[in-house]
């Protein structure tokens, strides 16, 4: 890694952050490497990170680092780099779940000591739900939040079906105090995923809720499979909901789950080392490629076409194949 004895120490960066909101020096990646770098914003960059909403990184004749928290794959005829939420084939591509962009590698190892007991004691209503849309893409959720409001009402907070009187505030921080009173909540994941886990199941044990998951079949390798109910253990909607009745209705089963680590051996993954990432970087930082812009740059209608597609992202965005986490 560079050396941070002082700023004048540290290699410079020449960056760009396009397709996506936000300030582009107050982003997940640019406070990760504000610390090691000298960076600098530029509009003809020597790197641009860029996401799946749109087509400004075509512009740039620069070193291509694409990311997205969608379950959508890496196109290296597109890319140089990429970070997405799969499980990478090469060393050109880095798993980074949504999660781990959200939240402090710390924020789930327990302390020794816990008064579970108290914590079970003061959850005042049964399973919470928030969601913002359904399509095509969302049956699994949609489908279970009914079933499971057969047995004991289920508290929608978000747009979609909400019943308690309008949504919760927007944002992880008035989502993660509204989940504390429940004693579950309903974590599904759009689909089901090999590495694509969101925020959804974090959210719940930041809560201490016990979350009720469906997603990516492999969960349990990030998280332990003791400290949440996994609905890819069972062959039907009936067969969990009638275990998540069973743990509501035994309190001693319901704090063994309320009690276990979130993390195997109460020690982060690794998908939360930002060493790792920092070293990932690193590589990208101080390798000399020819970069997939180069060896496009010279088809002048790559240049340009993008230019008047991008005018239509946002209506294409509305309903896209892969909506956004909600």
């Amino acid at each position: 890694m560079p050396d941070m004895t002082t700023p004048a120490d540290r290699p410079v960066l020449r960056l760009d952050f396009v397709n996506g909101g936000g300030a582009k020096n107050d982003n997940f990646f640019y406070n990760l490497l504000a610390p090691h770098y000298r960076i600098q914003l530029e509009d003809k960059p020597d790197f641009v990170f860029y996401n799946h909403a749109g087509h400004k990184h075509r512009l740039l004749n620069a070193v291509r680092i694409f990311w997205t928290q969608e379950a959508y794959p890496a196109d290296f005829s597109e890319c140089d780099y990429a970070l997405t939420t799969h499980h990478p084939k090469q060393e050109r591509e880095y798993r980074l779940p949504f999660y781990a962009q959200v939240m402090g590698p710390g924020d789930l190892v327990r302390p020794a000591k816990v008064d579970y007991e108290k914590i079970a004691a003061e959850k005042t209503d049964f399973c919470a739900f928030m969601a913002s849309y359904a399509n095509r893409n969302t049956n699994a959720r949609v489908d279970f939040f009914h079933r499971l409001s057969q047995y004991k009402r289920v508290d929608s907070g978000g747009r979609l079906f909400n019943n308690i009187g309008g949504p919760v505030p927007e944002g992880l921080v008035g989502k993660r105090q509204w989940l504390r009173k429940y004693k579950f909540n309903l974590a599904f994941e759009n689909r089901a995923v090999s590495g694509y886990v969101t925020e959804k199941l974090p959210d719940g044990l930041l809560a201490h809720t016990v979350p009720i998951y469906w997603g990516a079949p492999d969960v349990v390798k990030d998280f332990n499979p003791a400290s949440f109910i996994n609905g890819n253990d069972f062959s039907s909607w009936d067969e969990l909901a009638k275990y998540v009745a069973k743990v509501d209705g035994d309190p001693k089963l319901y704090l063994q789950y309320l009690s276990a680590p979130p993390y195997h051996g109460n020690t982060p993954n690794e998908a939360m080392d930002p060493g790792k990432l920092l070293a990932f970087f690193h590589r990208i930082f101080t390798t000399s490629i020819e970069p997939v812009a180069a060896r496009k740059w010279h088809w002048r209608w790559n240049r340009w076409v993008p230019v008047k597609r991008d005018k239509f992202e946002k209506i294409r965005f509305l309903d896209p194949a892969i909506p956004p986490s909600a």
